[in-house]
């Protein structure tokens, strides 16, 4: 019995072994197949987990600046504490653009430990992007500077190169651009190689000749033309299609910022000086008598529901400026061009010569029309599109309102004149 005990014991083991052994090698082969995939969706994670504590670091050292700006700019309206002001101001600086190159290391570091072996690339990718190429293109509008536009006047920017991107865009993707535009001015050629990388038409991009942009230098019309592309695709590309490169890009980007940015002008002046521009240049030369009524049509006719984002003291404002246009001069008007720099492409006596009849080349109509939709934009608190025919709307509501000088007495006045 003892014998049959041990010989069937003995068996059992021999199954025992003989599975195990058949059962160890698969076990092992699969654990060792399924360990890379997981130290990759760790090495992942753990660069996600990086990037967002960077991004944060970032937003908040962007804060500290600007509340370093708002108090040396305070400072120098009292005259007092302006050197100790502008050393916090430089010490927030240099913080933040600790932060921001942080950010860009973490961010690199998750298309690298992220991207599975495809060099297609992501979503965040392209919107920094396209926040930064549009950011570069406007310090190479200002002189090499950055401006510090706010959301509102960003998307003022994006709606007046391709109406209706920001209804394309998800907030989280217009946050990200705008962060992108902002810190454009901090990219070295490492960087921006690298956020080209991949994108359809970059190719064709010269990144040393971008970050030029940043020094005040210009770009190349080849450059432009394939800057333009790139935009168009990469927009394209994160809100669904359907969207055109601009005929005149840096044209129509001078004019949107010029407009964004008129800082040494009271903007409602601004805005109502260049509505009677405007409706001069479709009504023979003349700017109209109107009533509040007749010029809140005018304004909505532009700009659809434009009044009422604006106040009654606005809009009365905005009335008076239009009216006022009649009587501009050579100075008036070379205020207005010096105030605003989407009209630098203007002489001061071609915008003059709207008053006595004169026309607009298709591009100077652009520029006039583009600056005005930013004035608007700034002094609404919300984004506008330029209208594509402003002309037109002008003279069928003047028309409609009895007050167009005429469609064939108007041009003929306007060349006698």
């Amino acid at each position: 019995m003892s014998r049959i005990t041990r010989t069937v014991a003995g068996l059992a083991a021999v199954a025992v072994l003989t599975a195990t052994a058949g059962l160890a090698p698969t076990a092992f082969a699969e654990g060792s197949a399924n360990r890379p995939d997981a130290v990759a969706a760790k090495t992942c994670a753990q660069a996600k987990s990086a990037a967002t504590h960077a991004a944060t670091k970032a937003k908040k050292t962007k804060k500290r600046v600007a509340t370093a700006k708002k108090k040396l700019a305070k400072a120098k309206r009292k005259h007092r504490g302006v050197a100790k002001a502008r050393k916090h101001l430089k010490a927030a600086k240099k913080a933040h653009n600790k932060a921001v190159n942080g950010r860009r290391t973490a961010d690199a570091q998750v298309r690298k430990s992220c991207t599975s072996g495809t060099s297609t690339p992501s979503a965040n990718q392209r919107v920094a992007a396209f926040g930064s190429l549009l950011g570069l293109l406007a310090a190479g509008d200002n002189d090499g500077g950055l401006p510090d536009l706010n959301a509102a006047q960003l998307k003022t920017l994006l709606n007046g190169l391709f109406p209706g991107a920001t209804d394309a865009l998800d907030p989280s993707q217009l946050s990200a651009l705008l962060g992108a535009f902002g810190d454009a001015d901090g990219l070295e050629l490492g960087d921006l190689t690298s956020l080209l990388n991949g994108l359809p038409g970059a190719s064709a991009l010269n990144p040393s000749q971008l970050l030029g942009l940043l020094d005040g230098d210009g770009l190349s019309a080849g450059q432009i033309t394939a800057l333009s592309g790139v935009l168009t695709g990469l927009l394209n590309s994160l809100g669904g299609g359907g969207f055109s490169s601009p005929s005149d890009l840096v044209n129509l980007f001078t004019g949107l910022l010029g407009g964004l940015d008129a800082s040494s002008i009271d903007p409602t002046d601004a805005l109502g000086g260049l509505l009677g521009l405007l409706t001069a240049a479709s009504n023979g030369g003349q700017v109209p008598s109107m009533n509040l009524g007749q010029f809140t049509d005018l304004l909505d006719t532009l700009f659809q529901s434009a009044s009422s984002l604006l106040s009654s003291g606005q809009l009365s404002g905005l009335l008076s400026a239009f009216t006022s246009a009649r009587s501009f001069d050579a100075s008036d008007v070379e205020n207005l061009v010096e105030s605003l720099g989407g009209l630098s492409s203007l002489d001061p006596s071609t915008l003059t010569s709207m008053l006595g009849g004169g026309s607009l080349s298709a591009a100077q109509l652009s520029a006039l029309t583009s600056t005005l939709t930013g004035v608007l934009s700034g002094l609404a608190g919300q984004s506008f599109s330029a209208p594509a025919d402003p002309l037109s709307l002008v003279n069928s509501l003047l028309d409609l309102l009895g007050l167009l000088l005429g469609p064939i007495l108007g041009p003929i006045l306007g060349g006698l004149l």
